[in-house]
């Protein structure tokens, strides 16, 4: 007896919240007395000799009684049984092996200029970012460094386990941020080497390189590097065999002969890598399978380690042994003996007895809350998750479904869909998207159509004025025509992550409504207005200081008009307090001169890159990185 105290001390419920089923018990014996009620009224109206066939229960009110009793009884077992096993009772810890996260991922990120080829939209370097973001994402706790290279190899952060200072970064990583072009792998694995060795890692440590190739020129000293490195390096190829141009601001790339360049995915090349290093190499895809292929289970890796060095050295815990499913038994015991009465009662209370699917089977398969929701707020789920392409694919709505296109560089398919939408906001935006995608004249025309409607539109004022001031410089240098994305033309018109070239912030006008409520949108998406493409898009490096002063003073006076609308309680929470006091004249200077100071993390990328890149005295020559400049 003794030894079973310390059983019932740590007696308890891993998941207490379950007991609350035992409060159907109390619903029994009305359920019960309403059944007897309702078969009473059916014997004033059936034959006696027959009651006993056609009525569920004999006509002897004792054996009716001793019936019903039984039956409510096994009613009332199940559910207890069922609400107990559910709350998982527990009294004894068990070991159970630790999942090490512990192990050092390095990721080495392809800058080359390859990497904006457009064979897979938006292009590959938008992609490669974006899975940036989602290795990021299912490795919270791990620590994680990130490596950018082209013609030379330069450190973005050493390994941490603040993953959000990666992913602050990660947008702004772009080929013009490079101090010299190419394709040096092999100088990105050495830069790996000395980052791991730095943070004493050790061999507990792996690889995973995002690019598209491999030059011919440095491939043999890229799988000798790989090699004496003596870690596995996994790889995840970007882009189609059938390859794309390289787009510049002169059109697309050319060789030396003046041929246009097509880069192509050197599937060959990376896949040897991979194997030679004891890798694993997979072609980018939209979910997560590329991930779960080339970084599996850490634990797994952990087992395989320790059973082939014949120790038992992984890192154990003691957890709460669930012992509910004992009582999975007396309720198959039950169901065998109810087989043929009550047959749907009982299976129900096994089914509460099985576990939860896990949350990722519900992004990868079937969620039954979908059930409830349109494909509006279905899509704007997705697009809160930044997969614009899905949203643009589900939104009915079509300022919505606009929105989601210009998200994911599709400025062409936005435009269509504003067409024929005759308000000030719909033909701003399309100028946006018109403008995004070379038609300056065009854009011109819904500027203007969106002033028609409302002469005070002073986005549309400033974009207008822009395009006119370019066409008028174009006219009088007759020179070759530039986009008004290089100049921040569209200064308020998209998000910076659908821009793949190098436009750093200045200022961030209105960034904090650049989307639409989560919540909200999934509740009523259909009801809500599309985030306006004018919110979000920053002032770069090469525009006057005038303009950005203009910009900014327009952000801050008034806010777009394409805000989402939301209800009367999310506006008495988000909506600031009016200030108590005016500040003084010196608080409004200091205010005005801070609101000067541009806001630009690519740069501060830039000049980082080109210290690491002025410091280093030993090395291959630059030029040995610029056989081939893509």
């Amino acid at each position: 007896m003794e030894t079973l105290l310390p059983h019932f001390a740590d007696f308890h419920f891993l998941r207490p919240h379950w007991l609350w089923l035992l409060c159907l018990l109390a619903v029994l014996p009305v359920a019960q007395r309403f059944r007897h009620s309702a078969i009473g009224l059916w014997r004033q109206w059936v034959d006696p000799e027959l009651q006993a066939h056609v009525l569920s229960e004999a006509p002897s009110d004792a054996k009716s009684w001793h019936q019903g009793l039984g039956s409510s009884l096994g009613v009332a077992i199940s559910i207890a049984l069922a609400a107990i096993a559910l709350a998982g009772p527990s009294w004894e810890r068990k070991p159970v092996p630790l999942f090490d996260q512990d192990r050092a991922l390095v990721i080495l990120l392809d800058l080359s200029r390859s990497m904006l080829s457009e064979d897979i939209r938006p292009n590959r370097l938008h992609r490669a970012r974006l899975k940036v973001l989602d290795i990021l994402k299912a490795r919270p706790d791990g620590r994680t460094a990130l490596i950018g290279y082209a013609g030379d190899a330069f450190l973005v952060s050493p390994l941490t386990r603040d993953n959000r200072t990666i992913a602050l970064l990660t947008p702004e990583l772009s080929p013009e941020l490079m101090p010299v072009q190419g394709s040096r792998l092999d100088r990105a694995i050495d830069k790996a080497g000395e980052v791991l060795r730095n943070a004493k890692a050790g061999d507990r440590a792996q690889l995973l390189l995002l690019s598209d190739g491999i030059p011919d020129a440095q491939r043999e000293r890229a799988m000798d590097r790989a090699q004496a490195l003596g870690l596995p390096i996994s790889v995840i190829g970007f882009g189609t065999t059938e390859g794309a141009p390289i787009p510049d601001r002169s059109g697309f790339v050319k060789n030396r002969n003046g041929d246009i360049v097509i880069a192509q995915l050197e599937r060959d090349a990376l896949q040897a890598l991979a194997n030679l290093s004891g890798g694993h190499y997979r072609d980018m895809s939209a979910g997560e399978q590329d991930i779960e292929a080339v970084l599996p289970s850490e634990l797994d890796s952990d087992f395989e380690k320790a059973q082939q060095d014949g120790t038992d050295t992984l890192s154990q815990a003691d957890r709460w042994d669930d012992q509910g499913y004992w009582l999975i038994l007396p309720l198959l015991l039950l169901a065998a003996l109810a087989f043929r009465r009550h047959l749907l009662v009982l299976p129900l209370a096994l089914a509460l007895t099985l576990p939860a699917p896990p949350a990722e089977a519900a992004e990868n398969g079937f969620d039954w809350q979908q059930l409830w929701l349109n494909n509006d707020q279905r899509a704007a789920q997705h697009f809160e998750a930044q997969r614009y392409d899905r949203a643009q694919t589900l939104f009915e709505d079509a300022e919505w479904r606009a929105s989601a296109a210009y998200r994911n560089g599709d400025y062409t398919s936005a435009a269509q869909s504003l067409e024929g939408i005759d308000t000030a906001r719909a033909h701003y935006n399309r100028g946006n998207a018109l403008a995004r995608s070379g038609q300056l004249n065009a854009a011109a025309e819904a500027y203007r159509a969106a002033l028609d409607i409302d002469p005070e539109h002073d986005d549309a004022q400033y974009n207008l004025s822009l395009i006119e001031q370019q066409q008028e410089q174009q006219q009088n240098s007759n020179g070759d025509a530039s986009e008004p994305s290089d100049n921040n033309s569209e200064s308020k018109g998209e998000n910076q992550q659908d821009s793949d070239s190098n436009q750093n912030n200045s200022d961030q006008n209105n960034s904090d409504q650049d989307s639409s409520d989560p919540d909200h949108s999934e509740q009523n998406s259909a009801e809500q207005e599309p985030p306006s493409e004018s919110q979000s898009d920053q002032n770069t490096d090469e525009e006057k200081q005038q303009q950005q002063q203009k910009s900014e003073e327009k952000s801050e006076s008034k806010p777009s008009d394409a805000e989402p609308e939301v209800t009367s309680e999310e506006n008495a929470s988000t909506e600031p307090e009016p200030q108590q006091a005016v500040p003084d004249e010196e608080q409004q200077a200091t205010e005005q001169w801070l609101k000067q100071v541009p806001d630009q993390p690519g740069n501060l990328l830039r000049n980082k890159f080109q210290l690491q890149y002025r410091g280093r005295q030993s090395g291959d020559p630059p030029d040995a990185g610029e056989q081939q400049p893509w």
